[in-house]
């Protein structure tokens, strides 16, 4: 598990030599949601203000929504396991 509890999206088993030695723990859960979040983020953006992003505030904004709803998601996931 990485720091946010969220565990991997994609664990793959990892080789050397043909040879098993691990777990390849791959993107975590939170990264994973927020990169399929972002699209739709900047989209509203665009879409909102009538043009494209650009300026450093406007993409750390950006980011800063993206993983709020992945975190939105990993939250409602915890409240479902319950």
């Amino acid at each position: 598990m990485n720091n946010h509890g969220d565990g991997h999206a994609f664990p793959t088993d990892a080789y050397y030599d043909d040879k098993r030695y691990g777990i390849e723990e791959g993107i975590s859960k939170r990264d994973y949601f927020a990169a399929k979040a972002l699209p739709a983020v900047i989209a509203a953006y665009v879409e909102a203000n009538g043009q494209c992003i650009g300026t450093d505030h406007v993409v750390s904004n950006c980011v800063a929504h993206a993983y709020r709803f992945a975190d939105a998601m990993l939250a409602e996931r915890k409240k479902r396991a319950s």
